[in-house]
C-alpha cells in the first residue's frame, strides 16, 4: 500500500497562508470559506478593524474577513518564522500546524495566528481551525516615536 507523503509544517503553513492572502485580495468568500473547517474561528484584537470580537463559521468569517481585509487595505501575508517557525502542535486533543503571520493595513503591520487541520477524507489538505489578527502595537509605537 502506497502512504501519503506528509508535507512540513513549514510548507503547509506557507501554502495556506499564500491562498488565504491571494483569496482575500480576491474577495472570493466562497473559496475562502473553503480553506476554513466548518467549524472554524477567527478572534480579532484590532488587527482587520477596530473591533475586537470572534466571529465563528466558515460562511461568516470568509465573509467578515473579506470585508475587513478590503475596508483597512489588508496585504501582503507571509509566515513569519522569525516568531515561531510553523511546527505541529496538539490543541484539544486534535493535532493541528500552528504558524505565525505578519500582515501590512492602512493602520500598521499586523500580526496573526492560524491553526490548520488536516482531517482524513480531505485528501490531507489543510484547512484552518482558528485564526486570530492583531495589530502590532509595539512596531506601531515604535515608529511613532522615531518620526
Amino acid at each position: 500500500m502506497l502512504e501519503k507523503v506528509r508535507t512540513s509544517p513549514d510548507s503547509q503553513a506557507r501554502s495556506w497562508i499564500s491562498d488565504f492572502g491571494r483569496l482575500l485580495a480576491r474577495r472570493d468568500i466562497a473559496a475562502l470559506s473553503r480553506i476554513f473547517q466548518t467549524d472554524s474561528h477567527w478572534r480579532n484584537l484590532c488587527g482587520l478593524s477596530w473591533q475586537m470580537e470572534t466571529v465563528s463559521g466558515s460562511q461568516k468569517l470568509a465573509g467578515e474577513l473579506c470585508r475587513r481585509a478590503y475596508e483597512v487595505g489588508a496585504g501582503g501575508f507571509e509566515v513569519d518564522p522569525e516568531l515561531l517557525p510553523p511546527r505541529t502542535s496538539v490543541v484539544a486533543g486534535q493535532q493541528v500546524v500552528e504558524a505565525v503571520f505578519r500582515f501590512d493595513t492602512v493602520n500598521g503591520p499586523g500580526t496573526g495566528v492560524v491553526r490548520l487541520v488536516s482531517l482524513p477524507g480531505d485528501d490531507a489538505v489543510p484547512k484552518a481551525w482558528t485564526i486570530s489578527t492583531l495589530l502590532d502595537m509595539e512596531k506601531i509605537s515604535r515608529a511613532k516615536l522615531q518620526g
